[in-house]
């Protein structure tokens, strides 16, 4: 009944092609088929089904065009007639923004993905050389097969065994940031003696921290229950943390490491 200019720029139509036609006029035939039916539904039982309710559908330009438009239907009883409102908005430029933002999320994941398996890849890479030069730093510091007289050599023998380990940390560490990112970090939970765990954590940081004047310490209670954890994954938290609080202390400090069972069990 009433075809208002913004619905003609819309639907290409004009009000004298639109006025007295039926609504089908303005969908796709699948769209209008699903139009006929639920008004049929609607008129036998009273139960609305699209009235009321705003939606996403597909519209039908003059031109035999479809796009997507935002519609909603609602009805008035007006001087004991039944009628229907129905407000379009054209949202083919929304939608246009939508599958961009989904395409570049789509290629900002592929590109983490990349990544990670580029770290991952690399981290092994780089771990085979590495631990060739720290055994054979190791070998050589500990004279296996004969001394070296130059206190200089050795030295430097000392510094490579000791770079080696941090580099060996740093990858380490980047290859579980590289199984978390692709998910695959597997924990291999097992019965763990906390004390051991600690005295070889301490064990490790001690001689960096010596260089730098600090001391490490630790109180353990000889009660604790055995913890169930990845020993492995565990060490590297204490290291970390032992590692920054020796590397961020003052010379001659102390780091106390401590460890208690709270009221909870942990």
């Amino acid at each position: 009944q009433t075809f208002n200019p913004a619905a003609q720029k819309i639907f290409g139509y004009s009000a004298d092609e639109a006025l007295g036609q039926s609504l089908n006029m303005l969908m796709p035939q699948a769209e209008a088929k699903q139009h006929d039916g639920y008004l049929n539904h609607y008129h036998q039982t009273g139960q609305a089904k699209i009235i009321g309710y705003g939606r996403e559908v597909t519209g039908r330009r003059k031109n035999g065009e479809t796009f997507p438009i935002d519609l909603a239907i609602s009805e008035v009883d007006f001087e004991g007639k039944r009628l229907f409102t129905g407000v379009v908005r054209d949202i083919t430029e929304r939608k246009k923004v939508e599958r961009a933002l989904i395409e570049a999320k789509d290629q900002a994941e592929r590109a983490n993905r990349v990544k990670s398996e580029f770290m991952a890849n690399m981290s092994h890479e780089l771990r085979t050389p590495l631990n060739a030069i720290i055994g054979f730093s190791e070998v050589m510091s500990t004279g296996v097969f004969g001394s070296i007289d130059n206190p200089k050599y050795a030295s430097y023998i000392e510094d490579i065994h000791k770079s080696g380990q941090m580099l060996l940390d740093i990858i380490n560490d980047i290859l579980d940031l590289s199984k978390i990112e692709a998910g695959k970090l597997e924990l291999n939970e097992e019965s763990v003696d906390v004390h051991q765990a600690i005295d070889s954590c301490i064990a490790l940081v001690s001689g960096r921290a010596a260089d730098s004047g600090v001391s490490v310490t630790s109180h353990v209670p000889a009660d604790l229950p055995t913890l169930i954890a990845d020993e492995t994954k565990l060490k590297q938290i204490i290291l970390n943390v032992l590692s920054n609080a020796v590397k961020f202390s003052e010379e001659k400090g102390t780091v106390r490491l401590e460890v208690w069972l709270a009221p909870s069990g942990w």
